[in-house]
């Protein structure tokens, strides 16, 4: 479980960082992927935040970053 941890926890950052990349023209954005990255970062090793990350990524991979104004808050999800 370690290591799904900790290889869900480096894919996740950094499809979060290419979408940083992405959006540095939008601050909304730009704060809530900081906060995910912190969040990330943060989570330790457990059968919970297993399900976390693999929810997390899985939505990332299922929601392609689009410009912010097709963006609502209920698109990003914690």
């Amino acid at each position: 479980t370690e290591t799904k941890v900790k290889e869900l926890k480096e894919s996740i950052l950094t499809q979060v960082g290419v979408l940083l990349e992405d959006s540095k023209t939008t601050p909304d954005l730009t704060e809530k992927l900081n906060k995910v990255k912190e969040e990330v970062g943060s989570m330790s090793v457990s059968k919970f935040n297993y399900h976390r990350l693999t929810q997390l990524k899985n939505g990332l991979i299922l929601q392609p970053y689009t410009s912010s104004k097709e963006h609502t808050d209920q698109d990003v999800k914690h």
